[in-house]
């Protein structure tokens, strides 16, 4: 607060009265020294508080919206950038890192992931702004302007796609348990050791993808779930003991029909094997295998069973009976034999049993089958040739005892097979493409056609039946068959509402068909005239394989099955052939 003046400051004294004619003013009385000092202090300090406030707006104007000056993002500088060049550097200074695959070790097993399919990238603005922003802070200010860290960066994650692609490679890594077991090394036990599953824990997965990605150099563990097997090692070792051990340890003996066969060790091991059931392993006999393994011994033991059949007495069918079989099966061995395997001593003895088997066909239905008459027989005769008595034989010999049971259709494919020498076949002569060539199986249509002569006279539904091409004389116009295997077939079925059995002889010259069953009809056949009678061709053939043939008319003609009942026409039935003609073959050059 300003002093008074002198002048008009009042004061109590008194003082004697001076007259004087001076003029001269009074001095003012000097401040004391300790206040000029406070005052320059005073200036001084709002000197210094003037500069300092100087020098902190001028460092914030400074640091302006740049990077600290030292910031770097996992060995990627940013220092002293503005925001948007310090976010374009980060993206391109992490992207080779940030779209590698991240390397991961599970349970052992290295797979990868692939960081755009698991959600992965980085927030290039997120990362900027944790290097530091200015603020009036002074001591920020310093570091913003001297100084930086090495900061990590920020991560972007979709939950979704994450867990999604850990899930994938959870479904790649995953180590099923294997449980323990027992194998035979020839007639030795050994313990197959168990091994422990492993399955990717997904959730605690993320949780170490999310913290280590860009942040971790090389494979990252990933923690999983050990799952343990069913049979563990204990449970092999008891196996081991209590059941593989013994099962090898002596011979069985089989007991059958007061027989006796051992069973050494290792043909037990052979067909024994132990396997998981309840948690424990149990042995298990392959009976099947066992059988095999021993049949020529137990061959004995079992006797197939015969169909009933027929024979002719007296030109006449008669049946003859069947006969039960006796078997064994592979079950019932094993049932018998793994019991005995963990015995000691003479308790290893295991009895088999055999049952009766039944054959297809017994006499009861045999009989019942109604094959009392005889419905036709035909007789077809040959010349003479090698080829033909073995084909023709061979054939008659496959169909000789054929049984049709009801409504079944016979094939002549279909029971004598395809035409080769090991089927007892040789080459003949045959018609293909209308000309005579040799391929196996020549002749067997001489008995193609004595079959489907039978049968139409035995009244047999025709299901399928194709004449020669070319007409042969020995056979009946129109009556008459052949076969090419696979494509061409002879085909009837047994439509009598009984069996038809049929009986096939041939000699150097003939075969004979008969068949027998319930005779329902008598039926005959009535061949009309040759009609559209064709001429044949001469035609010259100089190839090396050629066969000379002589000409034959080629004509249509129409037979007609015609059944009767008491002597009355119940149904015609009309086949129409039509023959080509045969070209006359000349071997050799056009004269």
């Amino acid at each position: 607060m300003p002093r008074a003046s002198p002048r008009t400051r009042r004061t109590r004294r008194s003082y004697p009265l001076v007259t004087s004619t001076d003029t001269t003013t009074e001095p003012s009385p000097t401040p004391p020294p300790a206040r000029r000092g406070r005052r320059r202090l005073l200036l001084a300090l709002a000197g210094l508080v003037v500069l300092l406030g100087a020098l902190w707006v001028a460092g914030y104007a400074l640091a302006g919206g740049r990077t600290p000056s030292e910031a770097s993002v996992a060995g990627v500088d940013i220092g002293g950038l503005a925001p948007e060049e310090a976010e374009r550097r980060v993206a391109e200074g992490l992207s080779a890192r940030a779209t590698a695959p991240l390397q991961v070790v599970v349970g052992g097993r290295e797979d990868s992931l692939d960081p755009a399919a698991a959600g992965l990238s980085v927030d290039a603005a997120a990362t900027v702004r944790a290097t530091g922003t200015r603020s009036w802070d002074p001591v920020g200010i310093v570091r913003h302007l001297t100084g930086g860290e090495e900061v990590e960066p920020v991560v972007r994650v979709d939950d979704a796609a994450l867990t999604a692609a850990l899930e994938e490679l959870a479904g790649r890594v995953a180590r099923e348990p294997r449980d323990g077991g027992v194998a035979f090394d020839g007639a030795r036990p050994v313990a197959v050791e168990p091994v422990t599953g492993v399955a990717l824990d997904v959730e605690r997965s993320a949780e170490v993808v999310e913290r280590t990605y860009l942040r971790t150099d090389g494979p990252v563990e990933l923690p999983a779930r050990e799952t343990q097997p069913a049979i563990d090692a204990a449970d092999v070792e008891e196996a081991l003991r209590t059941r593989a051990q013994p099962a090898v340890s002596a011979p069985v003996v089989l007991v059958s029909a007061g027989e006796r066969f051992p069973v050494e060790p290792d043909v037990i091991a052979a067909a024994t094997t132990l396997v998981p059931r309840d948690g424990e392993l149990v042995l298990s006999v392959d009976g099947r295998r066992l059988k095999e393994a021993v049949h020529d011994d137990l061959d004995a033991l079992e006797e197939e069973p015969q169909d009933a059949s027929f024979r002719l007495e007296d030109g006449r069918p008669v049946v003859v009976p069947a006969v039960e079989g006796r078997a064994f099966s592979g079950r019932d061995l094993a049932r018998a034999v793994t019991p005995a395997l963990t015995r000691t001593g003479d308790e290893r003895v295991a009895e088999v049993r055999t049952s009766v088997t039944q054959p297809d066909l017994t006499t009861a239905e045999a009989r019942a089958l109604g094959v009392t008459d005889e419905l036709s027989s035909f007789t077809q005769d040959f010349p003479y040739a090698a080829y033909r008595v073995t084909n023709i034989g061979q054939a008659a010999r496959t169909i000789d005892g054929t049984l049709l049971e009801p409504g079944e259709t016979f094939s002549m494919n279909g029971t004598l097979g395809e035409r080769t020498e090991a089927n007892g076949y040789t080459t003949g002569t045959v018609i293909s493409g209308g000309r005579y060539r040799q391929e196996l199986g020549g002749g067997v249509s001489t008995i193609t056609t004595a079959m489907w002569t039978a049968a139409f006279y035995a009244g047999l539904e025709r299901v399928e039946s194709k004449a020669h091409s070319l007409y042969i004389s020995r056979y009946e116009a129109g009556l008459e068959a052949t076969v090419s295997w696979p494509s061409l077939d002879l085909k009837f079925r047994n439509d009598t509402g009984k069996g038809v059995y049929i009986q096939a002889e041939s000699g150097d010259d003939y075969v004979t068909i008969t068949m027998f069953g319930t005779k329902r009809y008598d039926v005959t056949a009535e061949s009309g005239p040759r009609a559209n009678v064709r001429t044949p061709d001469t035609v010259y053939d100089t190839a090396a394989d050629c066969t000379p043939q002589s000409g034959v008319d080629g004509f249509d003609i129409t037979v007609t099955r015609v059944f009767r009942q008491g002597g009355e026409v119940v149904r015609r039935e009309p086949i129409t052939t039509s023959y080509n003609a045969t070209d006359r073959i000349i071997c050799g050059p056009r004269p």
